[in-house]
């Protein structure tokens, strides 16, 4: 199951990337923000209502899943968006593997949890892996190229603590289900007050493209794909859930090569190489789990 649910993720966010591409000139970036997780509320809130699990949320949880939404499905995607303002977006997206990283930061800072360090080492190799698959994207020489490069670190790490507060909310009771509703609603809901208060105007595109971007990125990208990965923050972990988003980028850079005629190299090959050895390094079971696993099967056949 988590396998599956690991490559379920990967390919639901990877995909997004291209998605995107559909939605850009048609309407401002926080518009599409705000109807991709608005029309995300509606899927996601029917899904539940139609299987009967829609559940009832005590009032003081909301703050915790307000704060889901504001880091999870709002704020990072504003910053990580406007920061391709500045910078290539495959730069943006190699600083967003740095997640991973935050993710172990964050779970020591406030779970207490220190992560092993093959998960650290695993999570910067694979880092530099994604680097090497996007190096001829680290062109140009813009002067503010550092406020973008500010803004996707941010993004990044608001991310990250949108991590923590699932595991927080899951910790009270709230299933990632409807969790992930009410932050989305919440998400929804900021993200429209910023539209309104900074003049934007809720443009109704007519390009049919738009709109069928706006449903992958709503129903699999968003929905599924947030389902599935807080369902890996809780089974593995935030510091090995977040391994996702080094790989994603390549998942994003494939469809480059067969949609839009991304030529490789042999630094790309070589991280490939990186990506690939740093997985092993992240999810393989080191010495300690080995024994610690083998000591526990003895115990059942004494048990037995």
């Amino acid at each position: 199951m988590t396998r599956a649910l690991f490559i379920a993720t990967v390919i639901a966010w990877g995909t997004s990337w291209y998605a995107l591409n559909f939605q850009l000139g048609y309407a401002p970036i926080e518009i599409s923000i705000c109807y991709r997780f608005g029309l995300g509320s509606v899927l996601l809130g029917l899904i539940l209502v139609l299987t009967g699990r829609l559940k009832p949320i005590a009032t003081p949880i909301h703050l915790y899943l307000s704060l889901l939404g504001f880091c999870f499905f709002g704020l990072n995607f504003f910053l990580m968006y406007n920061s391709t303002t500045y910078i290539a977006t495959g730069v943006a997206s190699v600083i967003f593997t740095i997640s991973a990283i935050f993710n172990g930061f964050n779970q020591w800072l406030f779970l207490g949890r220190s992560p092993a360090p093959q998960v650290l080492a695993g999570s910067a190799l694979g880092s530099l892996g994604v680097a090497c698959l996007s190096s001829d994207q680290f062109g140009g020489d813009s002067s503010q190229a550092w406020i973008g490069i500010l803004l996707a670190l941010a993004g990044t790490y608001i991310f990250s603590l949108g991590n923590m507060i699932s595991v927080r909310v899951t910790a009270l009771g709230v299933d990632l289900p409807n969790a992930i509703l009410r932050g989305m609603v919440w998400g929804t809901l900021g993200s429209a007050a910023g539209c309104i208060a900074s003049g934007q105007h809720f443009t109704i595109p007519r390009a049919p493209e738009y709109w069928a971007a706006l449903v992958w990125l709503s129903l699999v990208a968003t929905v599924a794909g947030s389902l599935c990965y807080l369902s890996l923050v809780n089974r593995l972990g935030a510091a090995k859930a977040g391994y996702i988003t080094v790989l994603f980028p390549f998942i994003a850079l494939s469809l480059s090569t067969l949609l839009e005629g991304y030529r490789w190299h042999w630094i790309a090959a070589l991280g490939v190489l990186l990506i690939l050895l740093g997985c092993l390094m992240v999810f393989t079971t080191g010495p300690a789990g080995l024994s610690e696993r083998l000591y526990r099967r003895q115990r059942a056949g004494c048990d037995a």
